[in-house]
């Protein structure tokens, strides 16, 4: 389970910088090479974007933090690249939907891009867990279940050393 400091730790660390460098910079950049000044009402509406796709990544990160394990890494580069990706989402909600768009449905489009980016992200750790459960155990690759890689291994199959395994088939073209 994912604890609440961590997941703020990981909005303020993590994807409120993965937004800024690419939400702000392209933003910037586009500004810098059309020669537009960006006023209030631009720097206004950024802001509530960014706001909006931060509450629609926390939201998602919090509702899914009992099933997340340690592992997942919700304080790591994974919500960096959340960041990244959920102006990506946003832009190709803004394009699939057409202009003119109002404000109101393009907050709703910047959380659900929020949102997404972070399902997209922590998808693939939902429900792994590192505790026996029905006389399974998830073991990684290297013995240890911070790997990524899980295994799900018969607890009673490998407590019995009566029990012989097969010995493995080895292929090879001949």
């Amino acid at each position: 389970m994912i604890s609440r400091p961590t997941i703020l730790r990981s909005v303020i660390g993590r994807f409120l910088p993965g937004v800024l460098a690419f939400f702000g910079g392209g933003l910037y950049l586009t500004a810098r090479v059309k020669g537009l000044a960006l006023g209030p009402a631009q720097i206004e509406t950024f802001t509530g974007l960014m706001l909006f796709m931060t509450l629609g990544f926390v939201t998602c990160v919090s509702l899914l933090r009992r099933v997340l394990p340690r592992a997942a890494g919700v304080d790591g580069r994974r919500s960096v690249l959340a960041g990244f990706t959920a102006p990506m989402i946003l832009l190709a909600l803004d394009v699939m939907h057409g202009s003119p768009i109002s404000h109101a449905v393009n907050y709703t489009f910047a959380f659900v891009a929020g949102s997404a980016a972070s399902l997209a992200m922590f998808a693939p750790w939902i429900g792994r867990r590192s505790t026996t459960r029905a006389g399974y155990a998830s073991v990684g690759r290297d013995g240890d279940d911070e790997s990524g890689e899980v295994a799900m291994v018969r607890i009673a199959s490998l407590s019995r050393p009566s029990q012989t395994l097969p010995p493995p088939q080895i292929w090879s073209e001949a």
